[in-house]
This record gives structure tokens, sequence and C-alpha cells, in this order.
């Protein structure tokens, strides 16, 4: 075991094992700030009526979708036409 340790075909993977983990780290963070700046703002701009609309939000894994939401969310006259922005309708 020390020896295959020791390679650096092993010492390669788990740099990539490492570098993956940190990238799907950071992904997490920043869908889960994603959506605390969205629903922060949502309740601020339409209050519980905004509010309902996080359970869906929640299912938005796509980070770059989620940045446009948190851009567009303080200029949407309404809760139903922010869902139209990434329902995409």
């Amino acid at each position: 075991m020390a020896v295959l340790m020791e390679s650096p075909w092993y010492r390669q993977i788990v740099e990539e094992s490492e570098k993956r983990g940190e990238s799907r780290g950071r992904q997490i963070g920043l869908r889960e700030g994603f959506w605390s700046t969205i629903e922060m703002a949502l309740k601020l701009r339409f209050g519980e009526a905004g509010l309902e609309l996080m359970s869906e939000i929640r299912q938005i894994e796509d980070v770059d979708l989620l940045e446009r939401l948190c851009d567009v969310v303080e200029t949407v006259e309404s809760p139903q036409a922010f869902r139209r922005v990434y329902r995409n309708e």
C-alpha cells in the first residue's frame, strides 16, 4: 500500500479528486448564497407572495440561472413575472 501511495499515478488521482471536491463545494456554496439572496429580495419586494416561489427556486441548481435571477429580482413587477424568467416563458 505504501508503494502505491508514493506513485505519481496515485498522487494525480488524489489531486484530481480534491480539485473536484473543491469545485463541487464552491458550486454548492454559490447555489446556497444565491438562494438566500433571492429569498431575501423576494420577501422585501413582494412579501409572502414572493416567498411562495422559494420551493420552486430551491429546485434550480444552475448557478448561471440563479445569478441571473439575482440580477432581475429587483426589476420584475410581480412574483408571476419573476416566475416567467426562470421558467423561460
